[in-house]
């Protein structure tokens, strides 16, 4: 029976695309070990972390044309999730990632997705103030959802 939560950073070294991966180092030093915590580049890796997992809390950045430090939290199933997290750094992309763990019986009862918009994902770059400001914001819902329960549906 599933009964873990994981939460899992998608990211890459690249400028605000690191995001993700940032996220979750800070939210080590917040949360319990009976949390699972994953830092990955592709999302469809997430399928080999799933086990056992009953919540699953997905960060990542995107490219939707909102202003760069946007804030998404979306429950899946989610229609937003393919066209917020397009275009990708990724060569699969988060959703499809889901759907693929949903056909193999692994997709856990409830996945939240945080994303943040990005400014610039190019390989030496810096991460931006925007996206610095925002992950104080996503690591502080994350925590409180992980800790307290989940917020309302939409963000």
């Amino acid at each position: 029976m599933a009964t873990g939560d994981l939460i899992i950073g998608i990211g890459s070294p690249h400028g605000d695309d690191v995001l993700g991966w940032l996220a979750v180092d800070r939210l080590a030093d917040k949360l319990d070990s009976s949390v699972r915590l994953a830092r990955l580049r592709e999302p469809v890796d997430l399928t080999f972390h799933l086990e056992d997992c009953r919540r699953l809390w997905i960060l990542d950045g995107c490219r939707s044309g909102s202003p760069p430090g946007s804030v998404f939290r979306l429950v899946w199933p989610d229609q937003r999730v393919d066209c917020t997290t397009s275009p990708s750094s990724h060569a699969l992309q988060v959703d499809a990632a889901l759907h693929l763990a949903e056909a193999l019986g692994r997709l856990p009862a409830r996945v939240v997705i945080f994303t943040v918009e990005v400014a610039d994902w190019r390989p030496g770059a810096e991460v931006s103030a925007e996206v610095e400001a925002a992950l104080s914001l996503v690591e502080s819902r994350v925590s409180a959802e992980v800790l307290d329960g989940p917020l309302p549906q939409s963000a």
